[in-house]
């Protein structure tokens, strides 16, 4: 898992350009400055969260693993080392657990079924 404060960044497409796919840097590059950082984050908590996964963390090589970010469809992974078939085995599921957060949950096996809960921040008397 990890987890991202999405905060302002004064260059989210030189750190695409520099550790994550050609893909992914050309959407990247493609979108207005605001998009950009938040598309980033969408993509860097998803890699970052398949590393910790695996055991590698960020040695492992942020630009070995892409992420395949398209309206239509959820986010998932589209490849690992080049390899499509690889990307298929790992479960990938983002979301959003508080305004300008970002998270990723990443499993290995696709026939998952997580659970979440939200606790409440509360006083208890």
């Amino acid at each position: 898992m990890d987890l991202e404060y999405i905060r302002p960044m004064n260059d989210a497409e030189g750190l695409a350009k520099r550790f994550f796919t050609a893909q992914e840097y050309n959407l990247i590059s493609q979108l207005p400055p605001q998009q950009q950082q938040e598309v980033f984050f969408k993509i860097w908590t998803c890699k970052e969260a398949y590393l910790k996964a695996t055991g590698d963390g960020l040695a492992g090589g942020l630009e070995k693993v892409e992420v395949c970010l398209k309206p239509e469809q959820p986010i998932q992974f589209m490849s690992i080392n080049g390899d499509f078939q690889e990307a298929s085995r790992w479960y990938l599921y983002q979301f959003i657990p508080e305004s300008n957060y970002i998270a990723a949950v990443v499993v290995a096996g696709k026939d998952q079924n997580l659970s979440f809960w939200q606790i409440n921040n509360t006083n208890i008397a």
